[in-house]
């Protein structure tokens, strides 16, 4: 996920087009409106994934320190209780 998110960060600025040639007009929903070229409706769907793995990635970390904020008072717990039985 983080290696894809890279990519299209990278690759946004990056990107290139023929300009007015590539302009058209969609009829129907999610197509091209009037005078959008292929360029600007790429750059627009980069931006879209983008933003979904950045939500994807910051959920992610979220479970993960929460997993981990988990175990370790599992185990500060654990060793608490082991301490107590021994003494």
């Amino acid at each position: 996920m983080q290696v894809e998110l890279a990519q299209y960060k990278y690759r946004l600025p990056r990107l290139s087009g023929l300009g007015h040639q590539l302009s058209r007009l969609g009829g129907g929903i999610g197509t091209r409106g009037p005078g959008e070229t292929k360029l600007e409706t790429d750059r627009r769907n980069i931006r879209n994934r983008i933003h979904d793995l950045e939500t994807q990635v910051a959920k992610l970390k979220n479970a993960v320190h929460k997993q981990s904020t988990a175990h370790k008072e599992q185990s500060t717990d654990r060793c608490t209780g082991w301490l107590h039985q021994c003494w």
